[in-house]
C-alpha cells in the first residue's frame, strides 16, 4: 500500500487522510503519471481507499469493495487510457459521463482514472469539463497527464493538482531494504536514476548491465538534467567518479589516445567542482559545456 510502504509519499497520503476526515477532499484530483517515481503505486492505493467501504485512513483490503478491486472487476471503478498512439475520444468520455450518472452498484464512492489526461482531443476535454463543473455526488475523478501543461487550461482549473515529492537518498534505501531487504553497493546508482525509486528498482532487478553516465554522455543519450544546483552537483560528483573508473579500465585495455581524452575530461571537471566551491558558478551552464565538449569527442 502507498501510504505504507513509500515513504517519500506519506506526506502527501496524510494531507489526504486529513481532507477526507474534514470532508474537504476534492472531487477531481489531478495527479501527475509519473511511473518511475511512484505513480501506479499511489493511484492503486488511492483508488482502492476511495471504494473501500470502512471508514480508515488505507483501504481495508477485506471487505466486498477492496476484494472487487483486488480481482480487478469493481464496477464503480472507470478507468479512461487511450490506445497507443492514439488520442481519447469524446466518445468514450461520453461513455464515462453516463457510467457516472447511474446509481453505484456497491452503494459507495464512484471513482474515475483518466490516465494520459494530455492525449483527450478537444470534444473529448469540454465533455469531461462539463462533469467536472457540476459533478455527481461522491464521484471522484483523478487526472493523471504525463504533463499537466499539456492539458487544456479550463481542465486544470477544476482539479486539485498535486505533485510528488522527490524523495531523498535515504529515503529510497529505506524503501529498497523494505522492498528487497538489502540496499544496493553502488554508492551513484541512485542519483544516476535521477532519485525515481521504481527506475532503480528495475535496475537492480535487471540482469542487464547499466551504463554510467559517461557511457550515456558518449552515447548522445538525452539526460534528464536537473537544473537545481544540489542536485547538479550530484551528477558532477557521478561524472567524476564515473570518469575515474572508465580512465582505470581504460589504462588496463591500452587504450591511450582514449585515456587522455578521459584524463582532459576529468581535469575539466574538477576545475568546473573548484570553481563551484568557491562559489558563483552557474553550475548546470557549466555541466552542459563540458557534456557537449566530451559529445564531440
Amino acid at each position: 500500500m502507498a501510504s505504507v510502504t513509500t515513504p517519500w509519499l506519506r506526506p502527501l497520503w496524510q494531507q489526504w487522510a486529513l481532507a477526507k476526515q474534514n470532508q474537504g477532499l476534492p472531487h477531481a484530483m489531478g495527479i501527475p503519471w509519473q511511473p518511475d517515481a511512484g505513480t501506479e503505486l499511489l493511484l492503486d492505493a488511492l483508488i482502492a481507499w476511495l471504494l473501500c467501504n470502512s471508514q480508515g485512513n488505507k483501504a481495508c483490503g477485506v471487505c466486498k469493495s477492496c476484494l472487487l478491486q483486488q480481482a480487478g472487476n469493481h464496477p464503480d471503478f472507470l478507468r479512461v487510457v487511450p490506445e497507443e498512439n492514439k488520442k481519447i475520444g469524446v466518445d468514450e468520455i461520453r461513455s464515462m459521463n453516463a457510467r457516472v450518472w447511474s446509481h453505484a452498484n456497491q452503494a459507495g464512492a464512484k471513482v474515475v482514472l483518466v490516465q494520459s489526461a494530455e492525449r483527450m482531443t478537444e470534444a473529448a476535454a469540454n465533455a469531461l469539463l462539463k462533469t467536472l463543473e457540476e459533478p455527481p455526488q461522491n464521484t471522484y475523478f483523478i487526472i493523471a497527464p504525463e504533463r499537466f501543461a499539456r492539458v487544456l487550461p479550463t481542465i486544470r482549473s477544476r482539479v486539485q493538482i498535486y505533485t510528488l515529492p522527490t524523495p531523498s537518498e535515504e529515503e529510497i534505501k529505506q524503501w529498497l531494504q523494505e522492498h528487497l531487504g538489502w540496499i544496493p553497493e553502488d554508492p551513484y546508482l541512485i542519483s544516476r536514476a535521477q532519485f525515481a525509486p521504481l527506475k532503480v528498482l528495475n535496475t537492480l532487478e535487471s540482469k542487464e548491465p547499466q551504463a554510467s553516465l559517461v557511457d550515456l554522455i558518449l552515447a548522445h543519450e538525452p539526460l534528464p538534467y536537473p537544473e537545481k544546483g544540489v542536485d547538479a552537483e550530484r551528477w558532477l560528483d557521478d561524472l567524476l567518479n564515473d570518469l575515474q573508473r572508465r580512465l582505470a579500465t581504460t589504462y588496463l585495455e591500452n587504450n591511450l589516445q582514449f585515456a587522455n581524452k578521459l584524463i582532459a575530461w576529468y581535469d575539466h571537471a574538477l576545475q568546473i567542482k573548484r570553481q563551484f566551491q568557491l562559489g558563483g558558478l552557474n553550475l548546470p551552464t557549466q555541466l552542459e559545456k563540458l557534456f557537449a565538449e566530451m559529445r564531440r569527442g
